[in-house]
């Protein structure tokens, strides 16, 4: 199963543990999370939530693949503005290039290696 993380900050980790314990329920072997990436070191606040995620799937006992995906293109287009006005685009990569791509490339891309 590939379990794409919620677009409702605030709720994913509830949502996410809901899909957990329906996979297990129902004999999923794999899990596919598209997580994010360094999870468990970003200041990201929503790292929170993917961290929670992480630890729902160890604690589900069904083997699992986390799919660390970098930051998708269309979240920076949300952010022009300040980019713009500060003349920089930050990300998780630190003083590195980041990858890019939208979020429905990297999820069509993550579904056939499950």
């Amino acid at each position: 199963m590939l379990l794409i993380s919620s677009s409702e900050i605030g709720r994913r980790a509830v949502q996410h543990r809901a899909a957990i314990d329906a996979a297990k329920r129902n004999g999923v072997q794999l899990i596919g999370y598209t997580s994010v990436l360094r999870a468990d070191t970003s200041p990201l606040e929503l790292a929170d939530e993917h961290c929670e995620t992480e630890q729902a799937l160890r604690a589900s006992g069904v083997p699992f693949v986390l799919l660390r995906n970098g930051w998708y293109t269309e979240n920076y287009t949300r952010s022009l503005a300040p980019a713009l006005e500060h003349g920089a685009i930050r990300g998780s990569a630190g003083g590195l290039c980041g990858s890019r791509g939208t979020g429905n490339d990297r999820q069509r891309r993550s579904g056939p290696h499950l």
